[in-house]
């Protein structure tokens, strides 16, 4: 998953600026787990290094808790990193389903009436049903899913790119 992180981040144009993206990162099993935040990197080349460091987290598959966490920890108003008139985005990534369908679905509807879009990778046994149930309209432009993390490299990063740098 780490090598397609790195491949999307390539093609954003990642900075200070205004007009530049900033990417923040959270992993999460039982619990979510801040990586770093939107202010964190404005350096391309660090952030691919600091992704290159992420580590797999354990345990339940609490999506509902992760999309919590972004909407508020991440991505809120207060929040530094957070750029005024830029549409705020989660992308997921998961090769499961979550532990509380309901729960998760009321934290993604939350998410996006606050004006985040959410963007879902799936992977293997990810939930497909599920995943549409979480992602902005329309689903054919949100959702994205492979049989096993070599199919990202390629067909997917590329297209996800290129739709986040039009958000």
């Amino acid at each position: 998953m780490l090598p397609f992180l790195q491949q999307v981040v390539h093609h954003l144009d990642v900075g200070p600026y205004q007009q530049q993206m900033r990417v923040g990162a959270l992993a999460f099993g039982t619990f979510p787990r801040m990586l770093f935040r939107l202010n964190a990197f404005t350096d391309k080349s660090r952030l691919v290094s600091a992704i290159s460091k992420i580590r797999y987290i354990g345990g339940d598959s609490n999506i509902n808790t992760a999309l919590a966490f972004a909407k508020d920890q991440m991505l809120g108003r207060l929040v530094k990193g957070v750029r005024g008139g830029a549409t705020p985005v989660i992308v997921l990534l998961t090769d499961g389903k979550s532990e509380n369908r309901q729960a998760t679905v009321r934290q993604a509807e939350a998410a996006r009436q606050c004006g985040i879009e959410i963007f879902a990778v799936g992977v293997g046994e990810a939930d497909q049903d599920e995943l549409s149930c979480l992602v902005s309209q329309p689903i054919e432009d949100h959702l994205f899913y492979a049989n096993d993390f070599r199919d990202f490299l390629n067909s997917i990063s590329t297209t996800l790119s290129s739709k986040l740098s039009n958000c």
